[in-house]
């Protein structure tokens, strides 16, 4: 139905404007794309009356704006897609019962959604109520984010938790929650996904740019949350600065460093999390290699994570240039262990493998080449006195500027792996201890009403005429509670609903 007409009408020029045509001035100074309402018909069919009340119901639309939503499914995954999934045997492994392949709703947790294909939500029962989505996070925590699970296959495990935290995440913007309890929740999405980053670099099918991606994206609507709560509930924006010392650190050698920097409240900038990004930025920028892995290794565990994927490799590249143009011959060999102290690496194994990867050529120096040294030089220093591990570094390809660069090196901190043996992954994410926590069944009038005893068999022994009756009382109740397996076949599972 074409609800109007757009005339567009060309000016004439200034010299040919006749001022004496006063009746045509006004159509030439019509505006551009002025719309001119058709004449409807309001006849006996009455067609003009409807188009006018739906053009007044479309421009009340405009003027209120959408209906903001509001989740009433407390459980990790609503009924029609549990269903919907169940039919068309949509599942994930990690949603069976421990040691079977038998899918359990209780264990189903809802998926992530395009936009595209979830522009028809339109349901508040589609969606998790802030008690749900707390449910669903504590669920990954206490059975999913286990070693168990992430050691039977690490991309699977994490493409299941990241799929569930970014449909907790789509929940949350849906409905435009910004509570204390909506605030925890995505704070332990983004650690998650700091974690997940660096315990998986390197890993085969893992999608680090798409981890990055979504990390970023949390962040950015986490700072916005804390700048709504703050002047009302500032409580609840008790780790703010925590989250933006993440920022920082991932900005690090970028150029939106100081935009990021001038974006930290006033009242957070003498935080202890923000000074020690500042100081960890400044060693870096200044190139100072030593302080920067002494402060590192000071550093929270998410902290950690940070810089292992986002400095650790660049910085470590920018010193081994400047080590390589102070112990180049005929100056003095270094030590192996000084390189380890140095960079940051646990063993001399990590070293060998650090200057084999930039392709630093580089040979063992013998006894009978540090006595000889000696003589020449008539110096030995105590470190050479006291370490066998002695090297003379020669050529690196960094030096060289007719090669390639070589690609960064994928190699996860043993310190920080180590750290997982004295605390759970689950508590790093979670901020702190975990909970008490219960798996329960999900609601479903289905179940319940299948589990009732039959009004219609009790019927039969009173005679047909009475069976009748409580037959057409039962066929007159509500759909949502009439589900078996005769009713699933011929309406399809989730017609209740």
């Amino acid at each position: 139905t074409v609800f109007g007409v757009c005339f567009y009408k060309r000016m004439p020029p200034r010299t040919q404007r006749s001022k004496a045509a006063k009746g045509d001035e006004d159509d030439h100074w019509k505006p551009v794309g002025r719309v001119q309402p058709l004449q409807m018909d309001t006849g006996a069919n009455g067609r003009g009356a409807n188009l006018q009340e739906i053009l007044a119901k479309i421009e009340l639309m405009q003027k209120v704006g959408p209906r903001t939503l509001h989740g009433t499914c407390n459980d990790m995954c609503p009924i029609s897609e549990r269903y919907n999934r169940q039919s068309w045997k949509i599942y994930d492994p990690l949603e069976c019962e421990p040691g079977t392949t038998e899918l359990s709703h209780r264990r189903m947790v809802k998926v992530y959604k395009k936009e595209a294909a979830a522009s028809d939500v339109s349901l508040d029962a589609d969606l998790r109520s802030l008690a749900g989505l707390t449910l669903t996070m504590d669920y990954l925590l206490h059975e999913i984010f286990t070693d168990h699970h992430a050691q039977e296959g690490l991309s699977a495990w994490q493409n299941f938790l990241s799929d569930r935290m970014r449909s907790i995440r789509k929940d949350i913007a849906i409905q435009r929650l910004c509570t204390p309890d909506s605030i925890a929740l995505m704070e332990k999405i983004v650690r998650f996904y700091i974690f997940s980053g660096h315990y998986l670099m390197g890993t085969p099918r893992f999608e680090s740019t798409l981890n990055a991606q979504q990390l970023v994206g949390t962040i950015e609507e986490l700072l916005d949350m804390y700048r709504r709560i703050a002047p009302s509930m500032p409580a609840a924006a008790a780790n703010e600065a925590e989250f933006y010392s993440y920022k920082i650190l991932r900005s690090i050698g970028k150029p939106e460093f100081m935009t990021v920097m001038l974006q930290v409240p006033a009242s957070l900038f003498f935080h202890p999390a923000i000074v020690f990004a500042q100081e960890i930025a400044s060693a870096f920028s200044d190139g100072n290699y030593i302080a920067f892995f002494r402060k590192a290794r000071q550093a929270p565990h998410i902290c950690g994570c940070v810089l292992a994927e986002r400095a650790f490799d660049q910085v470590r590249t920018r010193a081994l240039v400047t080590i390589e143009a102070a112990y180049k011959p005929p100056k003095s060999p270094v030590s192996l262990v000084d390189i380890m102290n140095w960079l940051g690496f646990d063993s001399i194994d990590e070293a060998r493998l650090f200057l084999d990867h930039h392709r630093v050529d580089y040979t063992e120096v013998s006894q009978f080449d540090l006595i000889i040294f000696y003589l020449v030089f008539h110096r030995m220093s105590n470190t050479l006195q006291h370490n066998t591990n002695l090297i003379t570094l020669q050529t690196s390809i960094i030096l060289t500027t007719d090669l390639p660069q070589v690609k960064p090196m994928t190699q996860r901190a043993t310190w920080l792996l180590q750290e997982l043996e004295r605390t759970p992954m689950a508590e790093i994410v979670n901020g702190g201890p975990l909970g008490a926590f219960v798996l329960r069944e999900p609601q479903d009038p289905f179940v319940q009403h299948r589990d009732k005893p039959s009004t219609t068999a009790a019927a039969t022994v009173d005679g047909r005429q009475t069976g009748s009756r409580v037959q057409a009382q039962v066929a007159a109740q509500p759909s949502l509670g009439r589900f078996d397996g005769n009713t699933a076949d011929s309406q399809g599972v989730g017609d209740g609903e």
